[in-house]
């Protein structure tokens, strides 16, 4: 994920915003804590992963959004997301529903 992480909100269904500059919004992505070693990440990827996680299978590329699961040592390549504004309601959905199940 981003250099934005020490100021990452984990509290169950917390949403945190990483993004390049210190004063602008998820440009690099989004996350929602879901519980110690467990986060679900929409945003770019590196090369490195989306080459690890067999990416090449299902997408063309590895440009645009990605929904991925960080749980413990374990990284899932889920989806690619339509763009930024729709990753960006998807995972504020998640953290509602989270909230809300916690």
């Amino acid at each position: 994920m981003s250099e934005t992480i020490d100021r990452e909100d984990t509290s169950i269904g917390g949403v945190t915003w990483h993004c390049s500059d210190e004063d602008s919004g998820p440009d690099v992505g989004i996350s929602v804590y879901l519980g110690p070693d467990d986060r679900l990440w929409c945003g770019e990827v590196s090369r490195q992963l989306f080459d690890g996680a067999d990416g090449q299978k299902h997408y063309r590329d590895d440009y645009g959004w990605f929904i991925v699961r960080y749980r413990g040592k374990e990284t899932i390549l889920l989806a690619k997301c339509a763009g930024e504004e729709a990753a960006r309601e998807f995972i504020e959905q998640i953290g509602i529903w989270v909230r809300a199940a916690a």
